[in-house]
């Protein structure tokens, strides 16, 4: 089943913006023991300070969880404002 991971940070400064591309930007390179299929970052258009985390995934094995990766991004993203983070399955 196809999966979406998404975290959503509301961030105090656009200031933080490129420490928080650096932390994406390091996630890609872990070695995630679920596969991922996609990571990419969104800025909203209207709101500079809101960026979010797009994490695309097959999952076979049952319902899908929040991934180690995901939860080390909204982790870490919890320093930086208030953190938003869901999973959603393709119908």
């Amino acid at each position: 089943m196809k999966c979406l991971e998404i975290i959503t940070l509301r961030s105090a400064t656009s200031r933080e913006k490129m420490t928080i591309r650096d932390l994406v930007k390091k996630m890609e390179a872990v070695d995630a023991k679920e596969p991922v299929s996609g990571l990419v970052l969104y800025r909203n258009a209207p709101v500079e300070n809101d960026i979010s985390i797009h994490i695309q995934r097959e999952v076979t094995n049952g319902y899908p969880e929040k991934s180690p990766m995901g939860l080390q991004l909204a982790r870490l993203f919890s320093e930086y404002g208030l953190v938003s983070h869901s999973i959603w399955i393709e119908e």
